[in-house]
């Protein structure tokens, strides 16, 4: 029957798991590192203890962004194995170059 089996025009689409997220960033924390590959990472608000967002990165390396100045912390591990590497960071306004 006529539409059945057959996609849209122009779909599947590919888009990056950051592209559905609505807010902007307005700070950005240091890049992190990680041994681990492809890790989760958490970004906390030191003040509160919010989570502000949780994030798993392709990679060893991120720079994690904010929606504020301020102090955050930030959790980098694995949750499979449990094993979590943890730092307070101050964030800035100035974007990164990558």
């Amino acid at each position: 029957t006529e539409g059945h089996g057959k996609p849209y025009a122009g779909w599947p689409i590919t888009i990056d798991q950051t592209d559905n997220y609505g807010r902007k960033p307005v700070a950005w924390l240091p890049e992190i590192h990680s041994e681990t590959p492809d890790p989760v990472v958490q970004v906390y608000e030191k003040k509160t203890g919010e989570l502000v967002y949780a994030l798993r990165i392709k990679g060893k390396s991120f720079r994690p962004w904010v929606f504020a100045k301020g102090t955050y912390t930030v959790k980098v591990g694995d949750p499979d194995t449990n094993k979590w590497k943890e730092m307070t960071v101050e964030a800035t306004t100035e974007k990164p170059t990558k």
